[in-house]
């Protein structure tokens, strides 16, 4: 989506609704701030929807910090996310 469908969309939005609607404002997540987050993953060998286990992922955190920061600032901005991870599996106490 670019700058034009965003503020076309939040125009049509503002005409259709008469509330203040600001944009979101993204703060970006830090190389430091995906390796504590890797790290705190539990030390399994199963897998996500990206067939990685948290096993490896610890194992290559540091190597992992600045790429994964990239990817992820990046959807972030431009508000694309891939499918496999817009979903989860709950399960029920």
């Amino acid at each position: 989506m670019n700058n034009v469908d965003i503020h076309t969309a939040i125009s049509l939005l503002r005409n259709l609704y008469q509330f203040n609607f600001t944009e979101m404002e993204v703060i970006p997540i830090t190389e430091s701030e995906i390796i504590c987050t890797i790290s705190s993953l539990k030390n399994k060998n199963s897998s996500a929807c990206e067939g990685i286990s948290n096993k490896m992922l610890r194992l290559c955190r540091k190597f992992l910090g600045k790429p994964l920061t990239y990817i992820f600032n990046n959807l972030l901005i431009q508000g694309k996310f891939p499918d496999c991870l817009k979903y989860s599996i709950v399960n029920p106490l």
